[in-house]
C-alpha cells in the first residue's frame, strides 16, 4: 500500500514534514519523492524539511518482502509559505545623542497579527512605537522585534541602538610653554570625534607649519615640530580636521592661539 500520512500540511520556511506509509503490511523499502527536487528513502516513514516555498506534491514508490511494487502521488497536498520579516528601521538616524534620545521604531512588514518588540527590556506592541530612552545617558541599548503572521510563523531580528555624546570641540586660546607644568602643551579636546581620521596643523604669522599631529592626543608644546626651543611669543593660527565618529560627517574648524612666555 503506497499511500501514506503527511503532517503538518502547511507553514512557513523552514518547515518540517512527518511522511509515514499509512499501512506498512510486508513493504521492505519505500523512496520518496518530495516535489522539491530531493528524494529519499525511509519505512516506515521519513521527515524532510523544506527550505523554499511552493505548493508541494509528494509520491512514493514502496516494494514488499516478495518483490511487488506499488507507488503513488499526491498533488498539492503541502503548502510551503516564506516566513514573516522583522525588519524595523528608527527616526532620528544615524544622529541619536544624549540631547536627543526620542525614537520611533517601525515594522518594514505590514498587517502582520503581532509585533512584539524589547527596548532596553521595556516590552511594547505595535508596528510603530516610541521609546524615550534616559536622557544625558550615552550608551548602547538591545532593541529586538519579533513578528507573528496569520499562520503563527515568526521572525525576530535583534538590533544595538547607539545613545552618543554630541560632537564636541573646545580649543583652548591661550598657553604658556615656560615648564612650570601648567598650561605647557596646547591641545584640543574633542568629543565623537574619530581618532581614525583627524588632522591639525598650526602656522605660524609667514603660513609657514610649525606644528601637525594626526593623533588626537599629542598637543603641542611650542617648539616647531614639538622640537628644539619654544618658538616667539606671538598669535598662531589653527586649522582642525575631523570626521564625526558616529555620522561620519567631516568639519572643519579654525582659529587662533597665543603663546605666552
Amino acid at each position: 500500500d503506497p499511500l501514506f500520512t503527511f503532517a503538518p500540511d502547511h507553514g512557513c520556511t523552514p518547515l518540517d514534514v512527518d511522511f509515514g506509509l499509512k499501512n506498512m503490511g510486508n513493504t521492505v523499502a519505500a523512496e520518496w519523492t518530495f516535489g522539491d527536487g530531493s528524494t529519499g528513502t525511509g519505512v516506515p516513514g521519513i521527515t524532510h524539511t523544506y527550505t523554499a516555498p511552493g505548493t508541494i506534491s509528494v509520491g512514493t514508490f514502496v516494494t514488499d518482502v516478495n518483490g511487488c511494487v506499488a507507488d503513488t502521488m499526491l498533488y498539492h497536498i503541502i503548502r510551503v509559505y516564506p516566513p514573516p520579516t522583522a525588519l524595523f528601521h528608527y527616526t532620528p538616524f544615524p544622529e541619536l545623542t544624549t540631547e536627543n534620545t526620542h525614537l520611533t521604531f517601525t515594522a518594514f512588514q505590514p498587517e502582520l497579527e503581532n509585533y512584539a518588540w524589547t527596548i532596553d527590556q521595556v516590552q511594547r506592541t505595535g508596528q510603530e512605537v516610541s521609546y524615550d530612552f534616559p536622557y544625558g545617558w550615552a550608551g548602547s541599548y538591545p532593541v529586538c522585534l519579533t513578528v507573528t503572521d496569520s499562520i503563527a510563523c515568526t521572525a525576530t531580528l535583534c538590533d544595538t541602538i547607539v545613545i552618543h555624546d554630541p560632537l564636541a570641540v573646545y580649543v583652548p586660546n591661550t598657553f604658556t610653554p615656560d615648564g612650570d607644568g601648567v598650561n605647557d602643551v596646547w591641545k584640543p579636546s574633542l568629543v565623537s570625534a574619530d581618532p581614525k581620521d583627524l588632522t591639525m596643523e598650526v602656522y605660524d604669522r609667514w603660513g609657514q607649519v610649525v606644528f601637525a599631529s594626526n593623533a588626537p592626543d599629542m598637543g603641542w608644546n611650542g617648539g616647531k615640530g614639538n622640537s628644539g626651543g619654544v618658538l616667539p611669543q606671538g598669535i598662531y593660527n589653527w586649522h582642525l580636521r575631523l570626521r564625526n565618529i558616529f555620522t561620519a560627517e567631516s568639519k572643519e574648524y579654525f582659529g587662533h592661539v597665543s603663546l605666552l612666555k
